[in-house]
């Protein structure tokens, strides 16, 4: 087995670690296989793209709620190919698959993060391959609060199919702000000192006497 992640980066940007891609080893299962001849339809396929809040293992996942993270955190999906050819040369089984990715604003076209290769998954194993999965990390620093739209193409190296491709949502919102009580009191201006002392002289004793207080002990 060989795992590949490659880095994304800012389009005509910097270049700066974006996009991280990853794929585990399917589980030694031939009956779950998911290039099983039952299925009707042969052509390369995925599950859709799930944002999640985290990723345990095959369909052990954590659904991130609404979709939605800052741009201090980073965008983790989750995905299964489907019907991916497996290679047979002598023995041996052979699986390769390859991803590209790119962010974009919801409904526009203009690309803000884009990486061609951001996943190279090559699997080689003596037994019939099962199922496996997909997630990418994708750092969105950077991004400003709205909604956005990653879009994925999966590739087969052993399959004459057209590369598929899906599109999941996520929304960016503002990071939490500090408490507005504590903003208020540290908005207040501060009287220097001797502005303090002058004030005081010009309260005669005789008001300060007559002003009513209640005391705080019991």
């Amino acid at each position: 087995m060989r795992i590949l992640p490659a880095f994304a980066a800012w389009v005509a940007a910097c270049l700066l670690p974006l996009s991280l891609g990853h794929a585990d080893p399917p589980p030694a299962d031939p009956k779950s296989s998911p290039s099983s001849p039952s299925e009707n339809d042969d052509l390369l396929a995925m599950t859709p793209g799930i944002v999640c809040r985290s990723i345990n293992g095959y369909e052990d996942y954590e659904v991130l709620p609404n979709a939605a993270l800052t741009s201090e955190e980073k965008l983790l999906v989750y995905f299964r190919p489907h019907r991916y050819a497996v290679d047979r040369s002598g023995d041996g089984y052979h699986i390769h698959l390859t991803q590209m990715g790119q962010v974009r604003k919801r409904g526009e076209k203009a690309v803000l993060l884009r990486k061609e290769k951001m996943l190279e998954y090559e699997w080689k194993g003596t037994k019939p391959p099962g199922p496996l999965y997909l997630r990418n990390t994708v750092a969105l620093k950077g991004l400003k609060p709205g909604e956005y739209e990653f879009d994925i193409t999966l590739r087969d190296k052993f399959s004459k199919d057209p590369a598929v491709t899906q599109t999941v949502q996520f929304r960016i919102i503002p990071l939490a702000q500090p408490d507005s009580g504590e903003d208020a009191n540290a908005s207040q201006p501060q009287s220097s000192p001797r502005e303090t002392k002058k004030k005081a002289r010009r309260v005669s004793p005789s008001r300060l006497k007559s002003t009513p207080r209640r005391s705080s002990k019991s």
